[in-house]
């Protein structure tokens, strides 16, 4: 198991515990607000505690979200995940619950950067649809 990313606490078990809503009140919040829904954002808000990383930072996280991998690397500012409602947003650069729930579950002010980026329409961050389902589950 590795460390847990500062802002990003981990239980024992691998999985970032879950914040309650009210906790998350930094810039995460506003941003995430640009790139998706608010019902999918209180989704996401309850994928925290789903989180479970195979990778935790500080340059790359991979890390399964509920049955979905999302892989989060900062060297080469990109964001990928295969869930049918990202496969959907991914052009419109908007995310899903599963993203969101990552994001909120590391650590803020790298998952503030990653945003800016995200919502910038001149941003160089490459969201990519995959097709792999969760770590070694059938």
């Amino acid at each position: 198991m590795t460390e847990p990313a500062a802002g990003g606490p981990e239980s024992p078990s691998g999985t970032a515990d879950q914040a309650p809503a009210e906790s998350v009140s930094d810039g995460r919040r506003d941003l995430l607000a640009q790139c998706t829904e608010t019902k999918r954002l209180a989704r996401a808000e309850k994928e925290v505690g789903k989180v479970q990383f195979l990778v935790d930072g500080p340059d790359l996280w991979i890390a399964s979200v509920g049955a979905y991998n999302v892989v989060l690397d900062l060297d080469a500012s990109r964001l990928q995940h295969g869930c049918r409602d990202f496969q959907g947003e991914v052009r419109e650069r908007r995310l899903c619950k599963h993203v969101a729930g990552l994001l909120l579950a590391i650590d803020q002010d790298v998952a503030v950067r990653v945003l800016e980026r995200i919502v910038d329409p001149a941003g160089d961050w490459h969201l990519e649809a995959m097709v792999a389902r969760g770590f070694g589950k059938s």
